[in-house]
């Protein structure tokens, strides 16, 4: 399944490739890709690279070279044949050396092509990821317009109800005017009533600013008591807090009172374990103290038995001198006293070695006592072997077998108690108790040894008295005979002693073999105990630092505990002061956090951003030192071509016969090269799309740019408007303050007209008293009428005279009634204007409030509108910011292509320089191959010459001699040796030039590495400059954010601050790296001089 659509792929990749080449266009991995749109393009590259091995023409074959004739080319060409059969195995070993290492350079060459074709397949998706980011960007611009145009219809909206409220507020002025009228006929109507009730008035007055103050003073105490609830259920909150932070702190120091206590109990354990450690300590000081005595106690004795044993040394020469003067007089006793001294003397300086090569004292006391046994033992033979010698001179063979048998047995003694010697040296050498009583055992041997001693003295003198009896001969056999029997009595109580003294030395050895044992068991006890005496060391060093430890924590918890004493006292003296401040605070810090996370959040998303530009830029740059360096690896792999083409070229002068192959070889070669070529041509035209990609990114780049100065012209724009409907929005309050004042005039206007309703209603109720008064006055006139009629009737005139004064009074009474009735309409009226105007008053108060109620409404519009446009200035500042920050990396950007662009522009005028020197080589290699072919012509010359000389020989022998010959010869001979020099040093000269095109070669890979080593450097100083900054600039946000939560008027909190602080640092460091810096256009210039 697979192959078939591999097949596929290649017929479908080798039709593009036709089409395009039929095309004239470039056959390029992209220009394929970009046809076929699918796939990667590493397949397509090794697609097109079958493609070209299909379409390359086959090689020729070889052509035979012209054989020459054996007979005539044997004699001049079997020397040639030898000597350039090894010149060609070595050019062919040496050729197919280079050859592989062209073929792996050139593979590797391809290999970092296919990386750098990846490399810019990941460009292109990294651009097509920054367009749908740019297209996401584009979109939160639309939804920001939207939002302002949302915002600019609630703005006209609220523009419109100004308006209404605008309008309301005229008529309601209008209708308060025609009030005002209507009041002030009112007044004028009513002027003499109010002159009546002005006392009632000012009695009214009075009561109702003393009702008013009393309100004003109920609402005062009311609001002092609202403000003294919260206060208190503040207090009581701080309160409760301040008990649960002292409750906190109170559980915290009981914890840590208890740690104190466990870390005092820990450290009195640690320091009893310590005060027993150091007891053990001092005893087993003491115990080493005793042992130390013990030891020099040891060695003085082992001194003093040094003495002894010098002093027996001493005494054994005497004897030693004695038995001389014996041997002298007796032959055969001489010899075998002489071997036995020097038997002994062999044996006792191995006992003088063995005891210098002791290297403790104390326990040489037992083997010195050994020795002086075995002397003793030594000194009873020597008497006895005297005695018998003295007696019977027939047996001195016998006592010298056994003496031989004795020393033999002494030396198994000696080196038993040398081995004995050395284990009680490694046993003693722990042991403790035993030390007194090996000592006292070691005292009574010394005893014994001195003795011992003394018996070996009294056997010196007798031995001494015998030899003087054996001078006499027989003259004193009576008196010898007497004293062998008392040496006889004496050897037997000497042997009873030395047999004593064995059964002693036996229980001494059995003493010493459980002393050994125990003093194995105490070595294990004293090893023991030395190892717990170092896990004791070990353990008082741990306490001990465990103890600083402790020391330092408690230090530190009352450190701390103080701290937090002084935490809670500055706490408590904080509490009262900071309690009305909670409340604001929290509102402030509600919205500053508000502020702040939205700032973060534009921040955030604006650094993202930045940073997104910052690694695309940095990846463009990798990917143009990836490039340069799969450039130059290029042009180092030509190079190394073109010499490896040089060398092949000289190696075909030098051998004839390889002539043609190395021709062929020469023309694959150039093959290769012309390949080589293309691919380079590929690589040069991949990075002019690479460069006009980076022209197309940094067009984008100004785009952006445009776009965003678009958007802030737009913010501008939006800015400005929003300032104008503030303006309006403030004279619309400042309209609506207007009408709330004429409101409230109105309202006092229509309270006045109220009173004055109250006081028309009492001078009504006045007018009807006096009609009252009025009608009871005509009823008692009437009556009056009634009686003077009565009284008329008998005066005619005093009755007309009456009739006459009740017409008038009827008439004055009508005038008064019509006037009483006109009067009353006017109160009536005047009642029901009243009754209105107290009801337009209350519509007009019950409008006022309602206007009140709208213009509250529209001052809570206000404030959201000045709310918004706060946080609309503040989002705008923010952007302000962060797009000053943009435009300073774009800058920087910007800065870093053209260095970039500066950068391709010396490598271009190096790859420039390269081109020049691969065309120079290639002509050298051109005029080589030339040379070559002109050598090969000359060599078919000589040969033709050699072949005509040839068979000029062949002829001579049949023409016979000639006179000319000898001078033919001599001439072709030069001319062989002229040729011969010509190619040697053409030959040379070929050698020449090719190693100073080796060492230029050489000269420019060792640049391009140089190069690329700097590149690689400078792009991993970016790289960390730019990590570094990041990090730098989220640190400076992070501590800018805390600041202004903690302390909002400090003044690092502000951006420009913070610029000129961070310019002010560049300046210095730059500066001191001997560089100028301009803050305002964020430009780096080197300083001269």
């Amino acid at each position: 399944m697979s192959m078939d659509v591999d097949t596929i792929t290649d017929e479908r990749i080798a039709e593009i490739a036709d089409r395009l080449s039929e095309e004239g266009r470039k056959v390029s991995p992209v220009t394929v890709w970009t046809e076929v749109q699918s796939g990667s393009i590493m397949e397509i590259a090794g697609a097109l690279q079958r493609w070209r091995e299909a379409r390359e023409p086959e090689t020729p074959p070889d052509q035979g070279h012209a054989v020459l004739p054996d007979d005539l080319a044997e004699p001049m060409m079997s020397a040639a044949a030898r000597l350039w059969a090894a010149a060609r195995d070595e050019a062919e070993q040496a050729f197919g050396q280079r050859l592989g290492t062209v073929n792996r350079h050139l593979e590797a060459a391809v290999a970092e092509r296919d990386d750098a074709l990846i490399e810019y397949q990941r460009a292109t998706e990294e651009a097509s990821t920054q367009r749908e980011r740019i297209l996401a960007l584009t979109n939160a611009l639309n939804a920001s317009e939207s939002a302002a145009a949302r915002l600019t219809e609630e703005v006209a909206h609220a523009k419109g109800r100004a308006q209404n409220a605008e309008t309301r507020a005229d008529e309601l002025a209008l209708h308060a005017s025609e009030v005002d009228a209507k009041l002030e006929q009112t007044q004028t109507a009513f002027e003499e009533e109010r002159k009546a009730r002005d006392e009632l008035a000012t009695i009214v007055m009075v009561k109702n600013e003393e009702i008013a103050q009393a309100n004003q003073e109920r609402d005062e105490v009311r609001q002092e008591a609202t403000i003294l609830r919260d206060a208190l259920q503040q207090k009581t909150y701080a309160l409760g807090a301040a008990e649960q932070e002292v409750a906190r702190l109170k559980s915290e120091y009981t914890a840590t009172t208890q740690r104190a206590d466990a870390a005092e109990t820990r450290i009195a354990a640690l320091e009893h374990e310590l005060s027993e450690g150091e007891a053990n300590l001092q005893t087993i000081q003491a115990t080493f103290g005793e042992e130390r005595a013990a030891r020099e106690q040891l060695a003085a004795v082992v001194a003093s038995k040094d003495g002894e044993i010098t002093q027996l040394a001493q005494e054994r020469e005497e004897l030693r001198s004695a038995l001389a003067k014996k041997d002298d007089e007796i032959a055969s006793l001489s010899e075998a006293r002489q071997e036995l001294l020097d038997v002994v003397q062999s044996k006792n300086d191995a006992l003088a070695t063995s005891v210098q090569q002791q290297d403790a004292l104390r326990n040489a006391a037992v083997s010195h006592q050994g020795e002086i046994s075995q002397l003793v033992h030594e000194r009873e033979e020597l008497r006895n072997v005297v005695a018998k010698k003295d007696d019977e001179i027939a047996a001195l063979a016998d006592a010298r077998d056994e003496l031989l048998e004795a020393v033999q047995s002494k030396n198994g003694e000696i080196a038993k108690s040398a081995q004995e010697h050395e284990e009680l040296r490694r046993a003693v050498a722990s042991k403790t108790d035993e030390i007194a009583r090996v000592a006292r055992d070691r005292d009574e041997l010394i005893d014994l040894a001195a003795t011992k001693s003394d018996e070996i003295s009294l056997l010196t003198q007798n031995h001494a008295q015998l030899t003087e009896e054996h001078e006499a001969l027989h003259s004193v056999v009576a008196s010898k005979s007497e004293q062998i029997d008392r040496l006889t009595q004496q050897h037997a109580q000497a042997q009873q002693q030395a047999a004593s003294s064995g059964a002693l030395l036996e229980e001494k050895a059995q003493a010493l073999s459980v002393a050994e044992n125990e003093a194995a068991r105490l070595a294990m006890e004293l090893a023991t105990t030395i190892g717990r005496a170092e896990t004791a060391e070990t353990r008082v060093e741990e306490l001990v630092q465990r103890a600083t430890e402790a020391d330092a924590q408690v230090a530190l918890t009352s450190t701390t505990l103080e701290e937090e004493r002084r935490a809670r006292d500055e706490l408590a003296g904080v509490v009262e002061s900071k309690t009305q401040q909670i409340g604001k605070l929290e509102q402030e810090r509600d919205t500053l956090t508000t502020t702040v996370a939205s700032k973060n959040d534009d921040i955030t998303r604006a650094a993202q951003e930045r940073d997104e530009a910052r690694r695309e830029a940095t990846t463009l740059g990798e990917t143009l030192t990836e490039k340069t360096s799969a450039l130059s690896a290029s042009e180092a792999t030509v190079s190394r071509l073109e010499e490896e083409l040089a060398a092949a070229a000289s190696r075909t002068e030098a051998a004839e016969s390889r002539a043609q192959e190395l021709e062929r070889r020469a023309s694959d070669e150039t093959a290769r090269l012309e390949y080589a070529t293309a691919s380079l041509d590929e690589e040069r035209r991949s990075r002019e799309e690479l460069a006009s990609l980076v022209t197309s990114q940094s067009d984008e780049i100004a785009r952006m740019g445009q776009e965003r100065d678009e958007v802030q012209r737009e913010a501008t724009n939006l800015r400005d408007a929003f300032k104008e409907k503030m303006s309006a929005l403030s004279a619309a309050e400042e309209t609506a303050t207007g009408l709330t004042a004429e409101l409230a005039a109105a309202k006092t206007r229509a309270d006045a007209a109220e009173s004055r309703a109250e006081e028309l209603a009492q001078r009504a109720q006045e007018e009807a008293a006096r009609l009252a008064q009025t009608t009871a006055a005509l009823d008692e006139e009437r009556k009056a009428r009634e009686a003077s009629e009565a009284a008329v009737a008998s005066h005619g005139e005093e009755i007309a005279r009456i009739t006459q004064e009740h017409d008038q009074t009827r008439q004055e009474l009508a005038a008064l009634t019509d006037t009483q009735r006109a009067s009353a309409d006017e109160a009536s009226r005047l009642a029901e204007e009243a009754n209105a105007a107290v009801s337009r008053a209350e519509a007009a108060t019950t409008k006022a409030s309602e206007s009140a109620t709208r213009v509250a409404a529209v001052e809570a519009e206000l404030n959201e509108a000045r709310k918004a446009f706060a946080a609309g200035r503040q989002a705008l500042i923010a952007k302000d910011d962060e797009a000053a920050i943009q435009r300073t990396e774009l800058e920087r950007l910007t800065r870093e292509l053209e260095e970039t662009r500066r950068q391709l522009a010396a490598l271009t005028k190096v790859r420039t320089t390269s081109d020049g020197e691969l065309a120079r080589l290639t002509q050298e290699v051109s005029a080589a191959r030339e040379r070559a072919d002109a050598a090969e012509k000359r060599a078919a010359e000589l040969a033709q010459r050699i072949a005509k000389l040839n068979e000029t020989r062949a002829e001579h022998p049949q023409r016979g001699p000639q006179p000319d010959a000898p001078v033919a010869d001599a001439d072709q001979g030069e001319e062989v040796a002229a040729l011969q020099r010509q190619m040697s040093a053409q030959a040379k000269a070929h050698a020449k030039a090719f190693s100073e095109l080796r060492a230029n070669a050489e000269q420019w890979v060792a640049h391009a590495k140089e190069l690329k080593q700097r590149l690689g450097h400078a792009s991993e100083k970016v790289l960390f400059i730019d990590a570094r900054s990041t990090g730098e600039v989220a640190l400076v946000r992070r501590l800018s954010s805390e600041l202004e939560r903690l302390k909002p008027d400090h003044e690092l909190v502000s951006r420009e601050v913070q610029q000129k602080l961070i310019s002010t640092a560049m300046t210095q460091q730059l500066a001191a790296k001997g560089y100028r810096y301009d803050p305002s256009t964020a430009v780096m210039s080197k300083v001269e001089g």
